[in-house]
């Protein structure tokens, strides 16, 4: 039988962390209610959080890519904003813009490997 490392432990610790905080954080994903409201220009780029990063190659600020808009919880909304995701809140419907795609939430190296650390908090667990 394989014994697990300590580094291996920790990610399953935290993978099993990660998919409570999924779970309990991040309602669903809404695309039509995004595009609609980005649209009908009743969302628009000043009003939507870290909407542009630095280009380091092109020395310039560009509108950072989102592939699918989710509704998320307030802990969710705050921490993501914080880590410096899209997000924007209209008429208290508070949305993120995830900027990869392809895997389900709990699969996504993104909060994996990058971000799994900073999501799960203290602050963010408990809320």
């Amino acid at each position: 039988m394989a014994t697990l490392t300590s580094n291996q432990i920790i990610y399953n610790l935290n993978k099993s962390a990660l998919i409570k905080w999924i779970k309990k954080n991040i309602y669903s994903m809404n695309d039509d209610l995004a595009t609609y409201l980005l649209e009908k220009k009743l969302v628009t780029p000043d009003t939507i959080n870290n909407y542009n990063e630095y280009d380091e190659g092109d020395r310039e600020y560009v509108p950072q890519e989102v592939f699918n808009w989710y509704v998320v919880s307030k802990t969710a909304y705050k921490k993501l904003t914080e880590l410096g995701d899209v997000t924007f809140e209209w008429k208290g419907v508070l949305m993120w813009g995830r900027s990869c795609c392809g895997q389900d939430l709990e699969m996504d190296y993104y909060y994996q490997q990058e971000k799994l650390l900073k999501l799960l908090d203290k602050r963010s667990i408990s809320n």
